[in-house]
């Protein structure tokens, strides 16, 4: 009897020992693309102190400052038709007012808005500032067609600027008493605005003289607040601080509120794309995956420099660090 208690103890070891290393290869099955991202391509700034990245058609855009200004007075044009191997095309001087922050861009064009009443406009083929002064006070805004797309404090406006430095006011709607966001994806128009709470409304701007109200009405599960809004097909993502808050909508039902998720740490910067949500403060980037608020990344910064701004294309991550210049992360496929 005692020698069969003797064997049974390794064969009980082994079972667990197999049990274990099958749960083990079962989770690592969940989303093994996502476990290790590498640094494929590299755009070297060393001077970098302050600056924003951002992608536009086949090139790479970088606004910085090499002084503790914090004023941008410097621009760098990439050709990244190689996406990891970026081609330097120019560096040239720019002159910004103090204090302007970077708002929005689309195509070749960046916006830009100083003390909230008017935009600086940097057409980004001909490197020609246009400035844009308003009797009304902006929030966000948003590009399309010629067009912006204002959240003004009466309500959204929509300009049509074709013929820069000029503007024509096409469309006025007054009905958000305080406009806090807008966001544009293809021809469809979010905007966010506040009464007694957060209420939305969806526009079809497929001719941005018309627009056409899709959706509306109070955001379900009120937050708190709202810092920043990212938009996909059917998701509306909602940051503020350390959480996120997802939304699923159709246009020809309704809006409904589907879960959030409390983060580590509070996010400097915020990417939505189709699926993904890339989320980076000064020391690491995480990635979540939208659908299920389920983690399927995380990882730091190698030179623990600072991150200053990040851009996606393609799930290749772009990163501006302070002191190095621009790193290009990509998922290592197993």
């Amino acid at each position: 009897m005692s020698r069969g208690k003797t064997n049974a103890r390794p064969i009980i070891l082994i079972v667990y020992s197999l049990f274990m290393g099958l749960v083990m290869i079962t989770c690592k099955k969940e989303h093994p693309d996502y476990d290790e991202y590498q640094i494929a391509g590299y755009a070297p700034i060393d001077s970098v102190l302050y600056g924003k990245l951002f992608l536009a058609g086949d090139r790479m855009y970088v606004l910085y400052d090499t002084s503790h200004y914090n004023q941008w007075s410097l621009i760098r044009e990439y050709d990244i038709s190689d996406p990891v191997t970026p081609d330097l095309l120019g560096i040239e001087e720019i002159a910004l007012p103090l204090w302007t922050y970077y708002l929005s861009h689309q195509d070749t064009l960046v916006f830009f808005k100083p003390y909230y009443q008017g935009l600086i406009i940097l057409d980004l083929s001909s490197r020609e500032f246009y400035d844009l002064n308003f009797d009304f006070g902006i929030n966000d805004i948003a590009y399309a067609q010629n067009h912006l797309f204002v959240s003004a404090y009466d309500g959204l406006r929509v300009l049509d600027i074709s013929d820069l430095p000029n503007y024509t006011e096409v469309f006025h709607d007054t009905a958000g008493d305080y406009p806090m966001f807008n966001v544009l994806r293809d021809t469809v128009l979010l905007e966010i605005y506040q009464v007694y709470g957060y209420q939305y409304k969806f526009w079809n701007v497929t001719n941005p003289t018309q627009p056409q109200a899709i959706l509306e009405g109070d955001l379900p599960d009120q937050p708190y607040n709202i810092h920043r809004v990212g938009l996909t097909g059917q998701h509306l993502v909602c940051s503020y601080y350390s959480n996120i808050r997802v939304y699923h909508y159709d246009l020809n039902d309704s809006l409904v509120y589907e879960d959030a998720i409390h983060l580590d740490f509070t996010p400097d910067v915020f990417v939505v794309s189709d699926s993904l949500i890339y989320i980076a403060d000064h020391e690491h980037i995480e990635i979540i995956r939208i659908d299920e608020l389920l983690r399927l990344a995380s990882f730091g910064d190698p030179h623990n420099q600072g991150i200053l701004s990040m851009d996606v294309r393609d799930e290749r991550i772009y990163v501006l660090i302070r002191n190095l210049g621009v790193q290009i992360f990509e998922r290592r496929l197993p």
